[in-house]
């Protein structure tokens, strides 16, 4: 029995070094070959956008008076870098931004609020974007309501 069991064992590490050796001769893994890699677009770095050239929505406001809502232009300096960013990545993405706006707290104590955004400026096939993220928001009466986690860039973009 146990010439038998030594016998299978011998067999199956014979099997799986051929097996290995003809995975290392692929065309797949051939040392010789390039590296491909996938294309990425690179254009537009984060230093090339314009925050002042950012529309602010008409109707926009916050349930809390502790959260200040204005010009991505007139935000703190981290989130002005993070704004560049973001609107580098919807332009890469190929959206067009309609208007977008900063929203933090003045205390620094209110970590999240309601933003209530007119729907007019919201155009028809416009997402609202806030950090990043596309976010579901409720329309009603005429205004979208989303909860947003201080501080927070809402953009509104097109495709």
């Amino acid at each position: 029995m146990k010439k038998v069991l030594s016998a299978v064992l011998m067999l199956a590490i014979v099997l799986s070094l051929s097996a290995v050796a003809f995975a290392g001769n692929s065309p797949h893994s051939s040392s010789s070959d390039p590296i491909v890699e996938p294309e990425v677009y690179n254009g537009g770095s984060s230093a090339d956008v314009d925050l002042s050239s950012v529309a602010m929505p008409k109707d926009v406001s916050t349930d809390d008076d502790d959260v200040v809502v204005d010009k991505l232009a007139n935000c703190p300096d981290a989130m002005k870098e993070t704004a560049k960013q973001e609107l580098a990545a919807l332009k890469r993405s190929g959206y067009k931004v309609d208007c977008g706006f900063g929203a933090w707290s003045k205390s620094g104590k209110t970590a999240a609020c309601t933003i209530k955004l007119s729907e007019k400026d919201v155009p028809d096939g416009s997402q609202i974007f806030v950090n990043g993220a596309a976010v579901q928001a409720e329309l009603k009466d005429g205004y979208y309501f989303f909860e947003v986690t201080l501080p927070a860039i809402i953009l509104v973009a097109h495709k």
